[in-house]
């Protein structure tokens, strides 16, 4: 079995990788043509790749299905997010992981940096909302973004890729630095969930780095971890107006588990994406692959991660445990959880996916 290895063959990728990165770090949609026209070059070279790099029958079937649903996805429900995650996998046939991530981060902060910078400095607009919250109305600062929500989460998600790639690095000064620039942005933004989240996996990281002998039940636990957010998500929704304790928490999550609970009481889980579910609130990662990606696209990407975190704990692959289990926490709140370029840690599939040698 080959070893990832970067090479002149995958710099393509890494490009990529950068770009479209860049393009969410501005906060671009999937209906911008300029984002649109990346993944079509992207598709181009990863046809290209398809018939330069070998597949096993294996990697065919599991590739070619996952395709296929986001194919339909897109066809059928006009959703792009299994498409362009099935093109983005295919992208990684024998490239180096790390390297792809690097990309990625240095592509969101680079986007991240200039929507920040340029309204401060007066290039674009400063983007504001007004926002009722415990009895008086507050300003909301977005920068160039078309919500404050989506600036910190840009800036949640840079943190916790740095975790991943510069481990070596937490210590307290670099975790108080952090706090502090999460906290100056919440001042602007008034996120709490995008706050309180950074700040809970700040202090999760240098606690877990601190204590060697907890860093090595992470992984063994975490499909544990994910099978039971899964559940917890489907039972609050189920419970949401039947127990005060839930409809508090509804409160304390700001309507999340309500617009679940809409869902699921209205809307028959789809095979395929079927419906335009429009004024629902997608702000959990699981529902939203089982409706926005239909039923067969959530079986296959559960199926795929429960093997990859048994990878991950067969391996004792803690960087990988720690950055799943951030992401499966952010899914519970955020919408991302099977997007490639929110959702970084799902890029961790490609262990279970090919057979290739895993560099630890």
């Amino acid at each position: 079995m080959k070893k990832f290895k970067m090479d002149k063959n995958n710099l393509v990728v890494y490009i990529f990788f950068f770009a479209i990165s860049f393009c969410k770090g501005i906060g671009m949609s999937n209906a911008s043509k300029v984002y649109l026209a990346i993944y079509l070059i992207g598709i181009i070279f990863a046809t290209i790749k398809l018939f330069k790099v070998g597949f096993n029958q294996k990697e065919i079937l599991l590739l070619g299905s996952i395709f296929l649903i986001g194919v339909l996805d897109f066809i059928i429900g006009k959703e792009t997010t299994i498409l362009f995650t099935s093109i983005t996998l295919l992208f990684l046939k024998s490239a180096n992981l790390k390297s792809a991530i690097k990309a990625l981060f240095m592509g969101r902060v680079l986007g991240f940096l200039m929507m920040i910078l340029l309204p401060l400095i007066g290039i674009i607009e400063m983007n504001e909302l007004n926002f009722y919250r415990s009895g008086e109305f507050i300003t909301r600062y977005a920068f160039g973004y078309s919500h404050p929500n989506l600036a910190h989460s840009t800036f949640d998600i840079i943190v916790i890729m740095w975790l991943y790639l510069y481990n070596t690095k937490i210590n307290l000064t670099s975790i108080a630095i952090l706090e502090i620039l999460n906290y100056i942005l919440y001042k602007y933004t008034v996120s709490r969930t995008g706050f309180f989240i950074l700040a809970v996996f700040l202090l999760m990281a240098y606690v877990l780095k601190k204590r060697v002998k907890l860093k090595k039940y992470l992984p063994k636990y975490l499909n544990l971890i994910f099978i039971f957010l899964i559940l917890f998500s489907a039972l609050l929704a189920i419970g949401y107006g039947k127990n005060a304790i839930i409809n508090k928490l509804d409160v304390v999550l700001t309507g999340r588990i309500r617009y679940t609970s809409i869902l699921i009481n209205n809307y028959m889980p789809p095979i395929i994406k079927n419906k335009d579910y429009t004024g629902i609130l997608f702000d959990n990662g699981y529902f939203d692959l089982i409706y926005n990606g239909g039923l067969l696209a959530f079986i296959w990407f559960v199926s795929m991660q429960i093997k990859t975190n048994n990878i991950i704990r067969k391996k004792g692959l803690y960087n990988e445990a720690l950055l799943s289990l951030m992401f499966f926490i952010c899914s519970f709140t955020e919408s991302y959880y099977v997007s490639s370029l929110m959702n970084v840690s799902i890029l961790f599939i490609v262990y279970a996916l090919y057979d290739e040698k895993i560099e630890i």
